[in-house]
């Protein structure tokens, strides 16, 4: 028998409290942790800032610094190795990554009555879901420079030897920062797989299938044991789709009747249904095709082409305020060295570039990159 495996998300400090069981009923009951507890004798528990089908996030202060972090705990009622599982795999996935775009993971340990808990850096903000739901859709341009952080961060996590396999907007954070700049970071690593590591832990040795319908690629559906990095690539096009659209690509009420159409039906083309500029279709439907070999072989690939399609129409930065030359495309006037009066990028970039970058040519797979004529903004599809 097969299961669909959904994860947790989580808030920031507006005040708001998330229910992330979103669709699937009423959440578990029996929480027994309180405003005030103690955990571990490290954390005081403030206040609950998330639930979802497995544990319980909270803001905490840790006592000895006085720093406040997020903690995400079990909930008491479904204590099991397997669910233990999922915080240790969480914790080893997320610890390997160093990076600006992905949530930290400070600490992991048990509670005294034996159940884990999860330490993480507190961010404050909103998850990418919220703002689709307050938006509905957004014009190409907003969507890609907002997902771009996405693809390099996940790049990265994929250099790491990790796949994330549970990419959706609820688990990209959005940080504001100064400006009016928007910072993503990818949260949830609960059911990520470490390509390096065999799967035979009790988490994994059975047949289930591992993260949310609506963004699952078919070979996670299928629960295919060497799922890799373009698994991800799938869940980050659905996710574009999404935005543009105001729609998952394969949405359907019945989850079942929805994973039907991810193995069965082809994705319904945005160029017919919202009038999407037919080159930036294509990246994104090579991006959602049903065998793993035809899409992009990589984050930093698709990211390429996306920049590509958006610097073509005269974006220059991504939501960050992050240039698109450099960082994902060549320069197309000398770039300044960071000594010569402009001001160096974050750490982060500097190490990224560091590594050999396939660039992106618009000859390249047969994709076109009008630059010759001004294009105007795209509207978001009704």
């Amino acid at each position: 028998m097969s299961r669909i495996e959904t994860t947790d998300t989580w808030s920031g400090t507006d005040g708001g409290t998330w229910d992330l069981d979103e669709g699937l009923g009423e959440p578990a009951r029996g929480v027994h942790h309180q405003d005030g507890d103690l955990i571990a004798g490290k954390y005081r528990l403030v206040r609950r800032i998330g639930e979802g089908a497995m544990g319980t996030v909270w803001i905490a202060t840790h006592v000895a610094l006085g720093s406040e972090v997020a903690i995400k705990l079990m909930r008491p009622e479904l204590r099991s190795p397997e669910l233990a599982e999922y915080f240790v795999r969480e914790a080893r996935a997320a610890g390997r990554l160093n990076h600006a775009e992905v949530v930290r993971i400070f600490d992991l340990g048990e509670t005294a009555a034996g159940d884990p808990y999860l330490v993480m850096e507190l961010i404050e903000g909103e998850s990418l879901r919220s703002a689709l739901s307050r938006e509905a859709a957004m014009t190409p341009e907003r969507a890609i420079a907002l997902l771009l952080p996405v693809a390099g961060a996940m790049h990265a996590v994929h250099e790491k030897g990790v796949v994330h396999r549970d990419l959706k907007p609820d688990n990209v954070m959005l940080v504001r920062r100064g400006g009016g700049r928007l910072q993503p970071k990818i949260v949830d690593f609960g059911v990520a797989k470490i390509v390096s590591e065999r799967e035979a832990s009790q988490a994994s040795a059975s047949f289930e299938v591992f993260g949310t319908p609506d963004y699952m690629p078919p070979e996670q559906v299928l629960a295919v044991p060497d799922i890799d990095r373009r698994a991800d690539i799938w869940s980050l096009c659905a996710m574009l789709y999404e935005l543009l659209s105001g729609r998952p690509p394969f949405s359907s009420r019945n989850a079942l009747d929805g994973l039907r159409a991810v193995l069965q039906d082809a994705v319904p083309s945005l160029v017919d249904t919202c009038g999407l500029d037919a080159d930036l279709w294509a990246i994104v439907e090579r991006g959602l095709r049903k065998e793993p070999s035809s899409r992009w072989s990589s984050m930093r690939e698709l990211g390429e082409a996306l920049a590509a399609w958006l610097r073509a129409r005269g974006v220059r930065e991504d939501a960050r305020g992050v240039s698109l030359e450099g960082e994902w495309l060549p320069c197309e006037e000398p770039c300044v060295p960071a000594g010569d009066g402009a001001t160096p990028r974050a750490s982060w970039w500097v190490e990224e570039r560091s590594r050999p970058s396939r660039r992106w040519s618009s000859r390249r797979r047969g994709y076109r990159v009008h630059r010759g004529r001004p294009h105007g903004e795209q509207t978001a599809c009704p």
